[in-house]
């Protein structure tokens, strides 16, 4: 590169597969040039400029949802400027579909959350949020459905349940019986236990 003035430089670098989470076509986007005067270009150069000079100040626990932030709007410019906006739709159900699958593979982790779903999916935890207000609904609820589901499922079954009713509730990633048993009620109208001699 050449300049004939003094001129700063800000790079970035991210692991390759956080943006293969958010750009199905990463090839289509290598070497883009965006132009930072206006739109969404100068939303992305002026949110990495301020990054740059401000990052080291965060507190750390905020570093990680700002950065997944700041990715998502990089990828917003890449999209628009290679003009695949129109697959939108499809990304925002890719996302929704990784969202889901996490909540039931890891639905019996108690320390499961939105903000630790959007992290492993790549997604800031805000727009997680948005891609299930679309279907009126939350990430919390669907982590609560496929709680409750498995209780169902456990319950119902002929064999005898392993362990205790208080042991299953932690196996299921609740944190408290009476919450579990609250929920579970709401859902299906009978607490736990009155189910399970129901079933039999």
């Amino acid at each position: 590169m050449a300049f004939r003035q003094d001129s700063k430089q800000v790079v970035v670098r991210f692991p390759r597969d956080l943006l293969t989470r958010r750009l199905r076509d990463v090839e289509g986007v290598t070497a883009l040039s965006i132009g930072g005067l206006n739109g969404i270009g100068a939303l992305a150069s002026g949110l990495l400029q301020s990054l740059a000079e401000r990052v080291a100040d965060v507190e750390a626990e905020v570093t990680a949802p700002l950065l997944d932030n700041a990715l998502d709007v990089l990828t917003a410019a890449l999209r628009w400027q290679s003009g695949s906006n129109a697959d939108a739709d499809e990304y925002q159900d890719l996302h929704r579909a990784r969202a889901r699958e996490c909540i039931r593979k890891r639905h019996s982790d108690a320390s499961l959350t939105p903000a630790a779903i959007a992290h492993e999916i790549g997604i800031s935890e805000r727009y997680l949020y948005l891609l299930f207000h679309a279907e009126g609904t939350s990430p919390v609820r669907l982590l609560m459905e496929e709680r409750l589901t498995k209780a169902h499922a456990i319950l119902t079954q002929r064999a005898p349940l392993t362990g205790t009713m208080e042991s299953l509730v932690l196996r299921l990633g609740f944190k408290q019986a009476s919450h579990f048993s609250r929920a579970f009620k709401e859902r299906y109208g009978l607490p736990p236990r009155q189910f399970r001699e129901q079933s039999l």
